[in-house]
């Protein structure tokens, strides 16, 4: 059978349409997985995983989480004291 040079160049537009289309199908289905977990990062608390969509002044945060930040810096500086004094006593 014999193509022409017509045949080529159609088979050739519908071949790279087909590509194409899966090219833009590929990033919309990547626009819409980040836009869920931007939603998700926005409307859930990122320490006890609930629902803070409603939440416009942060009040979960303060109410609920306020012992863990605290335990968190008080943690953190007596690990840097227990440091600087084991530098201190040994140097």
């Amino acid at each position: 059978m014999h193509c022409t040079r017509a045949c080529v160049c159609r088979n050739t537009v519908i071949f790279l349409n087909v590509v194409f289309g899966i090219i833009v199908d590929q990033f919309a289905e990547l626009r819409d997985q980040r836009k869920e977990k931007d939603d998700d990062r926005a409307n859930t608390c990122p320490i006890c995983n609930c629902d803070v969509s409603d939440d416009t002044e942060g009040e979960h945060l303060k109410n609920e989480h306020v012992r863990w930040l605290v335990g968190c810096v008080v943690g953190w500086s007596v690990g840097r004291l227990v440091g600087w004094l084991r530098g201190w006593l040994v140097g």
